[in-house]
This record gives C-alpha cells, sequence and structure tokens, in this order.
C-alpha cells in the first residue's frame, strides 16, 4: 500500500528474513509482494526485494523525471 501512497517509482523489501519478527515463513513476505506484481499485470510495481548482499542502482528523482518528458 505504500508504494501506491506514496506515488513511488521504485520500492525496495529489505531486512526480511534477517531474524524472526513474526509467525510467517521466512519467504512469505517476498512471495506476497510477488503474488500482488503479479495481479497487477497491466501495470505492476517496480518493487524489488533484494537477496543478501544485492545491490540495485536507481536513478535519482530527476534522471527519472528527465527520461519521462519527451525532448
Amino acid at each position: 500500500d505504500a508504494h501506491d501512497v506514496l506515488g513511488a517509482e521504485v520500492s525496495a523489501g529489505i531486512h526480511f528474513g534477517t531474524f524472526r519478527l513474526a509467525d510467517d515463513g521466512e519467504q512469505e513476505p517476498s512471495a506476497r509482494i510477488e503474488a500482488l506484481r503479479q495481479s497487477r499485470s497491466a501495470s505492476p510495481p517496480r518493487f524489488w526485494v533484494l537477496g543478501p548482499g544485492e545491490g540495485r542502482d536507481v536513478p535519482s528523482i530527476a534522471e527519472s523525471r528527465s527520461a519521462a518528458i519527451p525532448g
């Protein structure tokens, strides 16, 4: 919900599986995110679930907006 409410272009899930917080399965949070992405196939959100040690380059807001504006 926060991804949509905030109008985010990209979101990333981190720290899941780091330590036990609840009674859900270790991979349940990432599986739920992927199921939600798939259910919105017309416009799936860019929501990354990063594995241990994984990183991604995220363009700055200015770069993202200038790329979206036809020049």
